[in-house]
């Protein structure tokens, strides 16, 4: 298939350097992420066959199936990329066709396939899906109703009900199929924890001086940009019991807020986190990788990008993706939950991935080959680990990778149980998250701004753009 490149002019909003994620463009604040109304037409006969029958019913040729993704298999930039792009020929194989992937800017992902849908451009057959952007995408049309497709495909029959939940729009209709978890959780040096790894606010701020004196920082991590917001910050707002948005409106100016930003306040002011923590790019996963950090707030998936890892005792694991893997099997680095606020709970950002059939794709037929082949437990474990994502499919935790891997059973047992859904912020969700990240980073930095102010001022500018 011959990919129609469209060239559009989008206003940066920031830089995400994702240095655990690849290195990603800057986010955009595109003005076609506006909603646009999509009327409610009966497809025709041969359009409702193609986009909700299962494709079992006739066998065709698989042709070539187009992808989006924000991996990169051209020119892999990560350990992530790479197992993606070597994936990719047995993924061909096996569903009998040639899967092609074209890598899009992970924060212009969305954008751009509303973009082409919109505009009536070419589009892929299959999207991959981030349920942080799933309220836009179909609010816009952008993706095939399948419902019949999928609650009639045996294909599916194994996934939870939880799991296909997660891809149904506010009609109740199912959009994509699930794939994969994503979340967070905090990596931390045992040796420089000789009390346990803290487990609320409260605590760490009671830790931190000891390691200050020691020459460490007591944590490093991200609370700007994009994924500061979503990945660093909402936990936090959670624990606290507060809400970024409540009923579709933004509704981040409450006192939990407040506490949160307070104790980034105190945490920074007495040096026991670093600057980079508010600036753009991943520059502070360099000061645990060096050993300077004794924990780090980071993605389930981070593991694939941190390497080398030297220790605070001076070992140092250089295996690539499987650096981090080789350590906390060696009882080197541990995993523990989010921190919590005191006497409160830990909770760690539900960002699920699935795949959906673009509106307008042409090869439906090829897109559910690929869709039904990707989500067998053993593929659908094979793709999780290559991307580094909790997998869904039933029997894929019990493949070796996830099953014998200290790491994995780590983060079944410790972080899985304690995620929860982000609150549903129905468009312009990036400009909007950047906006909260980049209030409280300047919150953090300028410690003479009243906080309440600031989320104030931000939270009415940012239920503007939920209207734009």
């Amino acid at each position: 298939m011959k990919i129609t490149k469209l060239i559009v002019t989008l206003g940066v909003a920031v830089v995400l350097s994702m240095a655990f994620a690849s290195c990603q463009p800057a986010p955009v604040a595109p003005a076609e992420e506006k909603p646009v109304a999509v009327a409610e037409t009966k497809p025709a006969e041969s359009e409702a066959a193609g986009a909700t029958q299962p494709a079992a019913e006739e066998k065709q040729e698989v042709g070539t199936v187009t992808l989006w993704t924000q991996y990169n298999t051209d020119t892999p930039a990560s350990a992530r990329d790479k197992m993606f792009s070597e994936m990719l020929p047995k993924i061909s194989e096996g569903v009998g066709g040639k899967i092609v992937n074209v890598n899009q800017p992970y924060d212009q992902l969305f954008a751009k396939a509303n973009l082409a849908v919109q505009s009536g451009g070419e589009v892929p057959d299959v999207l991959e899906v981030h349920m942080i952007s799933f309220p836009f995408l179909v609010s816009n049309g952008v993706l095939e109703d399948i419902t019949e497709y999928v609650e009639s495909s045996p294909a599916y029959a194994d996934l939870s009900k939880d799991a296909i939940d997660s891809c149904r729009g506010s009609d109740g209709r199912i959009y994509c199929v699930p794939m994969s978890l994503a979340t967070t959780t905090m990596y931390y040096y045992p040796e420089l924890w000789p009390n346990g790894f803290p487990t609320s606010t409260e605590e760490m701020l009671k830790e931190a001086p000891r390691l200050k004196e020691l020459g460490y920082f007591a944590m490093a991590g991200k609370v700007s940009e994009i994924f500061g917001g979503e990945y660093g910050l909402f936990p936090f707002v959670k624990s606290f019991g507060g809400s970024l948005a409540v009923d579709g409106k933004i509704a981040w100016a409450s006192p939990e807020t407040v506490k949160v930003v307070e104790f980034f306040r105190e945490m920074y002011k007495n040096g026991y986190i670093p600057e980079s923590m508010m600036s753009p790019g991943f520059d502070s996963q360099s000061i645990f990788q060096n050993g300077k950090a004794a924990s780090f707030m980071a993605g389930t998936w981070s593991y694939a990008f941190l390497y080398p890892v030297v220790t605070p005792g001076g070992e140092k694991y250089d295996l690539g993706g499987e650096s981090i893997i080789k350590a906390v099997a060696d009882g080197k680095v541990a995993i523990a939950p989010m921190l919590t606020a005191p006497g409160g709970k830990s909770y760690s950002p539900y960002e699920g991935r699935g795949w959906g059939i673009m509106k307008g794709a042409k090869n439906v037929y090829g897109a559910k080959a690929f869709m039904e082949y990707i989500v067998q437990p053993e593929q659908n474990a094979e793709f999780c680990y290559a991307v580094g994502h909790i997998p869904i499919a039933q029997g894929a935790k019990e493949d070796p990778r996830y099953a014998d891997t200290l790491y994995w059973q780590e983060i079944f047992a410790k972080i899985e149980p304690n995620t929860v859904k982000l609150d549903p912020i129905p468009n312009n969700v990036n400009q909007i998250m950047q906006k909260f990240a980049d209030t409280v980073s300047t919150l953090i930095l300028d410690q003479n701004l009243d906080i309440m102010t600031e989320l104030e001022k931000a939270q009415n500018e940012a239920n503007v753009l939920l209207e734009e």
